[in-house]
């Protein structure tokens, strides 16, 4: 009885280490990745752009402060629906949800929060490619691209001054 336990513990072993090594990698690749969700939260929160991430029933699952900020809601946050939160944005949405199946391409603008601001809507489908599921929703103020237009054209009047 005493050989066969210990012909068990001894077939047991390499079993015991294989589990042990196991748990430490699952360890390890738990730590990987809160660290890694640590520098995605960091990242998306301090872009300057202005993001928002929309799940396929409209709540929102993610949003940075720049969006928050543009959007003019001090109390917008993930779960909230975004009809509630943004109505012009929830309408934006699904126009593009439709046309997004009829491959008709735009980009739809609106009012910001302090109504003279223009922001352009940019969304970008996650996951499938149908529209149907979460999306990515880049807010780009409208009058920062027409600034940049303008001093490029700015830009080339003295390239063509100069050489005239």
């Amino acid at each position: 009885m005493g050989a066969i336990m210990l012909v068990i513990a001894l077939a047991i072993q390499p079993l015991i280490r294989r589990v042990s090594e196991s748990e430490e990698l699952a360890r390890q690749r738990g730590v990987d990745l809160e660290n890694l969700a640590q520098l995605n939260e960091y990242i998306i929160q301090n872009l300057r752009e202005a993001i928002l991430v929309i799940d396929a029933r409209q709540n929102i699952r993610l949003v940075n402060q720049a969006a928050i900020e543009r959007l003019g809601l001090s109390e917008l946050r993930a779960g909230d629906h975004l009809s509630k939160a943004s109505p012009e944005i929830s309408e934006l949405l699904l126009g593009w949800r439709e046309n997004h199946r009829d491959n008709k391409a735009e980009t739809p603008s609106f009012l910001a929060a302090d109504r003279t601001t223009l922001v352009n809507a940019h969304f970008a489908p996650l996951g499938d490619h149908n529209g149907s599921g979460p999306v990515l929703i880049f807010l780009e103020d409208a009058s920062l691209l027409a600034e940049k237009v303008q001093q490029s054209k700015l830009a080339a009047l003295g390239r063509l001054s100069a050489s005239i």
